[in-house]
């Protein structure tokens, strides 16, 4: 008998060419499909003059995107809500702050693990936002930083133990 696939969300604020991106795109290239259910979610649709690499998303990867326009936007809150009710993912790995925020505020409803992506050691995030990662830290299963000196960086500016992070360093193809 088979196992029963894990049901993943990978979940970004955008799907504009950057960085985080294109790992997300290394990522999805390299899941075990025998052992998960992909679904990327986006938050944010630019116009489409802005390149993306929505087309680099491999074909069994099920795309969904909303159209946060901003925090409070209470339809797509209620959109993303629908859609989660429909997927019942049993994990979501968030990237950046917007969709760490969100998609760590839902967890409660829903019930899935929430891993969070840190990429960034040059900037402090302003004291509010640093106050929400925060508050919403022990809700999530794990934060992933991609170096120790992001996650020690983040560790004191926002004052999560560092025993929160696992450091997982972005990988190279070398095809």
């Amino acid at each position: 008998m088979a196992a029963k696939k894990i049901k993943l969300v990978i979940a970004t604020n955008d799907f504009i060419i950057g960085g985080v991106q294109h790992l997300i795109i290394d990522t999805l290239a390299h899941l075990d499909r025998s052992r998960f259910d992909i679904y990327l979610i986006t938050l944010i649709q630019f116009p489409e003059t802005r390149a993306t690499f929505y087309d680099r998303v491999p074909a069994d990867v099920k795309v969904i995107k909303h159209h946060f326009r901003k925090f409070t936007d209470v339809r797509e809150w209620l959109r993303l809500a629908r859609t989660l009710r429909e997927i019942k993912p049993d994990v979501v790995d968030a990237s950046l702050f917007f969709s760490n925020t969100i998609f760590t505020m839902l967890k409660p409803f829903f019930g899935y693990a929430v891993i969070t992506g840190e990429h960034n050691s040059g900037d402090a995030k302003p004291l509010p936002m640093r106050l929400v990662s925060r508050a919403l830290a022990p809700l999530k299963f794990k934060i992933v930083a991609d170096s120790r000196m992001v996650a020690a960086f983040v560790s004191e500016t926002e004052h999560i133990p560092l025993r929160r992070f696992t450091v997982i360093y972005n990988g190279v193809d070398l095809k």
